[in-house]
């Protein structure tokens, strides 16, 4: 099932700016040209599941006229970190591949002549050990009828705390959804916006509310009011200031692909109120009903302010809440940045092929953030006077 922003168009026409024209693109001729391999954003851990995680990209880019193979990348670095090496399917896997206008290629691709290819990285170590200071990566390419070439990419890691946020949320039942992982919907989403590429999502969250055997809803399924999270409060996770809010885009019917409008680049968080929460912290709240947000561009929120109410529109399968916290003053014009809640209750949830899903024994977090898959416990709403 579909709940979030990430099932986006990379490039699927001339839609707002998806299509500028890209200067770092164009293909050279002669002598082969070496790829440029690139960071798209600064490195330092998240917490999540009692252990800490680097996660980033890595960007190859084709500036010869001939196609690219990625062969193989290897990974050490100090600290706890034990050597990597990726190649063959698993190195596929972890690769999105872009034509020179964006459209995304099928896996295992050769990178075409401007291209790019999105390597997913995602590396997990114990909460109590070293962060390695760097990240060495050997990177092997070859152009069609070279030999492989070899390129030494250091990477460097910050080694900086998260900054530490309320719930966007009170009450039991949530159960998160898309939540961070290399696998995820919401990390392998990438929007390519005037000719950059951008992660947003790469630390983004659903959720949905869920009751027991009933799921996520009650009655008539194809009724917003049915459904639990339905009109919930979206809370600010810190003091700060309303940079943008978007309202009025009609709620969808739930369906796994209906939408009451298209999807475009100002339509996929439908209505949404993005807040600058201070020291480089934007959140995106996503999915509200419209009609009913509760703060005007330029406002100034006290943390546990109410936001809007929980609905279902944009890019949604059914009433949830999105949430990503970006890098940036934008919406999606933005790279995920590392943050984490500061206290919730995690109930991990195994799901099954056949049979009634795992339930695992909860565990109380402390500045981190959930898994997927998991029911959430957060502090309960202050009585109102």
């Amino acid at each position: 099932m579909r709940y979030d922003l990430a099932n986006t168009l990379l490039v699927t026409g001339c839609l707002v700016s998806a299509c500028a024209s890209d200067p770092e693109t164009a293909p050279t001729s002669g002598p082969a040209t070496l790829p440029k391999v690139e960071l798209l954003a600064p490195v330092s851990p998240i917490v999540q599941d009692g252990a800490r995680h680097l996660v980033y990209e890595l960007v190859v880019g084709n500036h010869d006229e001939r196609a690219l193979t990625l062969v193989s990348i290897a990974l050490a670095g100090d600290g706890a970190l034990a050597p990597q090496r990726f190649e063959g399917d698993a190195l596929a896997d972890m690769t999105l591949v872009l034509a020179a206008d964006g459209e995304k290629l099928p896996t295992g691709t050769p990178i075409p002549p401007a291209g790019r290819a999105v390597v997913f990285l995602w590396q997990t170590l114990p909460i109590d050990g070293p962060l390695p200071r760097r990240l060495a990566h050997t990177v092997v390419v070859a152009h069609v009828g070279d030999a492989p070439t070899t390129l030494a990419v250091p990477v460097a890691v910050d080694d900086v705390p998260p900054p530490v946020l309320r719930p966007p949320l009170h009450g039991d039942g949530w159960f998160s959804v898309n939540a961070p992982k290399n696998t995820s919907q919401h990390r392998r989403s990438v929007q390519r916006i005037d000719g950059k590429l951008y992660t947003a999502q790469r630390y983004a969250l659903d959720f949905v509310r869920v009751r027991g055997p009933e799921g996520s809803h009650s009655g008539d399924a194809k009724a917003n009011a049915s459904y639990f999270a339905y009109g919930e409060k979206v809370l600010a996770m810190a003091d700060g200031v309303v940079l943008e809010v978007v309202d009025g885009i009609p709620e969808n019917v739930p369906d796994p692909e209906l939408r009451a409008v298209m999807m475009t680049l100002t339509t996929l968080a439908g209505n949404a109120v993005v807040v600058d929460h201070g020291g480089g912290v934007y959140a995106t709240y996503a999915h509200l009903i419209p009609g009913r947000i509760a703060v005007t561009k330029g406002q100034r929120v006290e943390v546990g302010a109410v936001l809007g109410r929980i609905g279902n529109s944009g890019n949604s399968t059914e009433p949830h809440l999105h949430l990503h916290v970006c890098d940036a003053p934008s919406l999606l014009a933005c790279h995920g940045r590392p943050y984490a809640f500061d206290h919730f209750v995690e109930t991990a949830v195994i799901m099954a092929a056949n049979g009634p899903p795992s339930v695992l024994p909860p565990e109380t977090r402390a500045a981190a953030l959930p898994i997927d898959q998991a029911l959430l416990g957060f502090a309960e709403a202050p009585a109102e006077p």
